[in-house]
């Protein structure tokens, strides 16, 4: 699907629906790797693995295919990728299940904050 995308850029009905499916696809294969996670973690053999990522993209995969209103600080952070988007989709989820029930307008914003007690930051 990605490879037919990549050649056909324009913005067709058609092509919106298959972008969207491709979206729910992705969501799927996060949703099975999530779930091997808490089997690990309820088994006390999950694996932390921070690393450095890009948090506007890493926010922005998890929100594709949801109507969201995102403003996402662009910067690199150490974090745990699995971790975090557990945390992430349960989040959003929660956040349309318990939102307005006709309009939840979803809204994900980040905020670098500086602490000013900190040297050197």
């Amino acid at each position: 699907i990605e490879l037919f995308l990549k050649d056909h850029p324009e913005d067709t009905t058609s092509l919106l629906y298959l972008r969207r499916s491709m979206e729910c696809l992705r969501r799927g294969m996060r949703t099975c790797r999530h779930r091997q996670a808490y089997l690990q973690l309820a088994a006390d053999r999950y694996k932390l693995s921070l690393q450095p990522v890009n948090l506007r993209s890493l926010l922005t995969e998890h929100c594709s295919g949801r109507n969201m209103q995102l403003s996402i600080a662009d910067l690199t952070v150490r974090l745990d990728v699995t971790l975090c988007g557990l945390i992430m989709d349960n989040a959003i989820s929660n956040a349309f299940k318990h939102g307005h029930p006709r309009n939840p307008d979803v809204q994900l914003r980040t905020e670098v904050l500086v602490d000013s007690a900190t040297p050197g930051q």
